[in-house]
């Protein structure tokens, strides 16, 4: 038993005494620890070799004469061994020791079983006692409720059929008042046009007695006598509605030269330009259309003679000074030896002096040639479809002739096939170089134009160098006197075109203001004041019918008012359908009556719900029918169980009510997850479909589509370049002048 506990290396220990004497002489003779810790390991060891032996002889049953002496026990309890063998004396049990451990730790087990047992029985029969008392109550509650169900279910169905009653008569009075606000609503329309067409009547008469008096206009020369003269009201009033939006048209003209706008600018400007629309209309219409035209010629003559005191003021050369500066320089432009370049030198010339193109102009010319591209470009993928279908169809054609299996036609079809792709690379090659060659005239336009550029670029320098030196404009030489010269004729011509733009202007619209005067004065005279009074009348009576049918549209039933239109006419509806049974006058009213009150079916409703309602009805007696069969099969199994049993199975309807729990658990779970993640992705989605709804109702062309780039910026980054660009070009134009 010994040789069966211990291993193999410690029996080898036991066998080997004097090994392990030499060995422990050799310890203490190499000057191990000293005599009192060694007193106490071998003391501790006789105690572990004690109880060993004492563990040997009771547990394991090894008889006293073969059981190893404490000597030869105390030799095994070398290093680690001593631990080893101190957990098997206390933990190593023998087969008869263990069982009996496991049999009293069974019958304790079945003895706490069996009591707990006992009590759960008898916890159980008081439950079910208790439980079929419970059951005993409720079902008399469940009578009582049933009772007290039944006569709230009287009183609502007797409830419901005065409130089917009410509604109907409420919706009558309803209809009935949104005809009568509408008809007085209709009144009041009438009575306010009818205000607005007299008051219109008087300002036109008004006009029509200011049109007999014509204004005298003071004399142009300020140094006549007659220049004392008071202006009339008529030229003050247009002079102050021109004032007004000239100072409009220059805040704006600042706020785009300056780049950005203050706080506030855009209000200020919305105010002034309504109230420069208010005096307009206030003009037009306490003005006669004469009097205005007569003031617009006197201010634009006014305005022509001060510019002409400007001009004069200006000191300019005479008109020949300017056309030999205007010879010279076009001489110049055709000495480089390109007319062209010298056409468009010019026109850029007159360009730079107008005002740049707006950006939406820019976007619509752009989306116009983008439009001409794109039909371009699928008129030419068509043709090359077509081109490529009918070069798909000869290569089959040939290679269907070339299909036998001689080495003569799979030379030809090498050869057919070689030959193909020769031709596409060289429609490639040529295709190419076509394209070089226009990028190259591409190339040198543009660096003809910049070169242009550049010299203009030198031309502006030069003058600013010049204005900036004042008093020493002689020491630059005639050409400096050439390019003011120019400057000053370039000026003095866009003036004059102005002017002549104006005048021209002036006297198209003299004559369609005198055309629409004398057109609005006839057809005041000939149709609005002979008609005042049949207007006012036709009103009068129009509204007295108003009120009369409102009157009588009391006494109209409401089953009259439906008509169906059949072959183009309308018919009213009672004629051609079971309507004409709700007609009180009708032998089948009490029948159609009695048949709503026995169906509960309201009598404003049409005739045609009947068979509706009727087959609802019959499906929920069907469905009501159903859940009293299952009721009352649960209800006598349920009676049949408790006359069977009377103590009731709790842990089987326990066990049945928790697998319904975890089943709906189980299949509800999944589908309210299910909704919340589509309900997640509807709002996610929803932002995205909101934010490109707000792109497209805002600039469609524009924001839908930011993320496009050309040239490396988007099309907002080249709208706030242009922007730039041109208040830069405004604002060295407006230092030039």
């Amino acid at each position: 038993m010994i040789s069966f506990l211990l291993p193999r290396p410690l029996l080898a220990v036991m066998g080997t005494e004097t090994a392990v004497t030499a060995g422990g002489g050799s310890l203490t003779a190499s000057g191990g620890p000293d005599l009192s810790d060694l007193y106490l390991a071998g003391m501790e060891r006789r105690g572990l070799a004690q109880e060993l032996r004492r563990w040997a002889l009771e547990e394991m049953n090894i008889p006293h004469l073969k059981a190893p002496t404490e000597d030869m026990l105390q030799r095994l309890f070398i290093g680690q061994c001593a631990d080893i063998w101190r957990y098997a004396v206390r933990h190593v049990r023998s087969q008869r020791t263990v069982k009996n451990i496991e049999g009293n730790l069974l019958w304790y087990q079945q003895l706490q079983y069996s009591q707990a047992q006992r009590t759960l029985e008898k916890e159980q029969q008081q439950r079910r006692k208790r439980l079929c008392q419970e059951i005993q109550e409720l079902r008399s509650e469940l009578q009582h409720l049933q009772e007290q169900i039944q006569s709230t279910e009287r009183e609502i169905v007797g409830q419901e059929m005065s409130n089917y009653k009410s509604h109907d008569l409420r919706r009558r009075s309803l209809l009935l008042q949104v005809y009568n606000k509408k008809s007085e609503g209709g009144c009041e329309a009438l009575r306010e046009n009818n205000l607005r067409i007299q008051k219109r009547c008087e300002q036109l008469q008004e006009i029509s007695r200011a049109l007999q008096t014509e204004p005298v206009f003071p004399a142009l020369d300020v140094s006549s006598a007659s220049s004392t003269f008071p202006e009339p009201e008529v030229l003050r009033e247009v002079r102050e509605v021109c004032q007004s939006r000239i100072k409009f048209w220059t805040s704006i003209h600042e706020g785009t030269i300056s780049g950005s706008m203050l706080s506030g600018g855009e209000d200020l400007l919305s105010m002034s330009h309504k109230q420069w629309l208010a005096m307009s209309e206030k003009l037009w219409n306490s003005r006669p259309a004469k009097h205005i035209l007569s003031s617009l010629e006197h201010l634009a003559l006014e305005s022509t003679q001060e510019m002409k005191k400007l001009q004069a003021s200006l000191g300019a050369e005479p008109a020949e000074t300017s056309c030999s500066v205007r010879q010279a320089t076009r001489s110049g432009h055709e000495t480089r030896g390109n007319t062209e370049e010298s056409k468009r030198a010019r026109s850029l010339d007159d360009d730079s002096l107008d005002v740049l193109p707006s950006f939406s102009c820019l976007i619509q010319e752009g989306w116009a040639q983008s439009v001409h591209v794109t039909s371009e470009l699928r008129s030419i993928q068509h043709q090359s479809e077509e081109l490529a279908a009918h070069l798909a169809y000869q290569i089959q054609e040939v290679h269907r002739m070339l299909s036998d299996d001689s080495e003569l036609s799979a030379a030809r079809r090498a050869a057919f096939d070689a030959e193909l792709r020769l031709v596409l690379l060289r429609g490639c090659r040529n295709a190419l170089f076509h394209e070089c060659q226009i990028l190259h005239a591409e190339a040198a336009h543009g660096k003809q134009e910049m070169k242009f550029l550049q010299q203009q670029q030198q031309n502006v320098q030069d003058l600013r160098l010049l204005l900036v030196s004042g008093p020493n404009w002689g020491t630059r030489g005639h050409r400096c006197e050439g390019i003011v010269t120019l400057t000053l004729v370039s000026l003095q011509e866009r003036n004059q075109k102005q002017i002549q733009v104006l005048i021209k202007g002036n006297s198209a619209f003299k004559a369609e203001l005198q055309r629409s005067g004398s057109e609005v004065q006839q057809f005041v005279q000939e149709q609005l004041i002979p008609r005042h009074q049949e207007l006012a009348h036709e009103s009068q009576r129009l509204k007295d019918f108003a009120m009369k049918d409102a009157e009588h549209f009391r006494t109209v039933s409401l089953h009259a008012l439906r008509t169906v239109s059949v072959e183009g006419n309308l018919v009213p509806a009672q004629d051609l359908s079971v309507n004409r049974l709700s007609d009180r006058l009708s032998p089948y009213s009490g029948i159609y009556e009695r048949i709503f009150s026995v169906i509960r079916l309201p009598l404003y409703k049409a005739p045609e719900m009947v068979l509706t309602h009727v087959a609802e009805m019959k499906r929920q007696q069907l469905f009501l029918r159903s859940l009293l069969y299952n009721r009352n099969q649960a209800v006598t199994r349920v009676q049949q169980q408790i006359c069977e049993s009377q103590d009731p199975d709790l842990d089987t309807l326990f066990e049945r009510l928790s697998a319904h729990y975890a089943h709906q658990v189980d299949h509800l779970v999944p589908k309210v997850e299910q909704l919340v993640q589509q309900c997640e992705k509807a709002q996610e989605y929803q932002k995205e479909v909101q934010a490109a709804v707000i792109d497209w109702w805002d600039q469609p062309a524009q924001y839908c589509l930011s993320w496009e780039q050309r040239g490396g910026q988007t099309l907002l980054q080249w709208r706030d370049r242009w922007t730039v660009a041109s208040a830069a070009v405004q604002r060295t134009s407006g230092t030039r002048t």
